[in-house]
């Protein structure tokens, strides 16, 4: 498969995992059956991902998949901590972001 198929299933995973995260991180600004609700959907979520990484694990070797999963997690979790619940973004993360894009292009050009 080519390297693009690649970076968009750990995408897919990713966005996925992301989207069990916000149901969990609303679990812990709610009580109740709420909170239940949404803790019950973000493990549910995650049970999914499972699958995706099952499908990540067969097209790639380890090390990159998970350094790609770790990536597209970051950028991921710091634009959806930004837009939805007003996160701000200092220099150095913004150092830490540019040098993990450094480190998936490095790995997919020498790995």
């Amino acid at each position: 498969m080519s390297w693009l198929y690649n970076i968009l299933i750990v995408f897919l995973v990713t966005a996925t995992a992301i989207v069990g995260d916000i149901f969990l991180k609303n679990a812990t600004n709610t009580d109740g059956g709420k909170q239940a609700l949404n803790f019950a959907i973000g493990v549910g979520i995650y049970a999914l991902v499972a699958f995706g990484f099952y499908y990540m694990y067969k097209l790639m070797e380890f090390s990159v998949t998970g350094v790609m999963y770790a990536v597209v997690t970051i950028l991921l979790s710091v634009g959806i901590g930004a837009i939805l619940f007003h996160e701000q973004i200092n220099v150095y993360e913004w150092i830490g972001i540019a040098l993990a894009l450094v480190s998936v292009f490095l790995l997919s050009r020498f790995a």
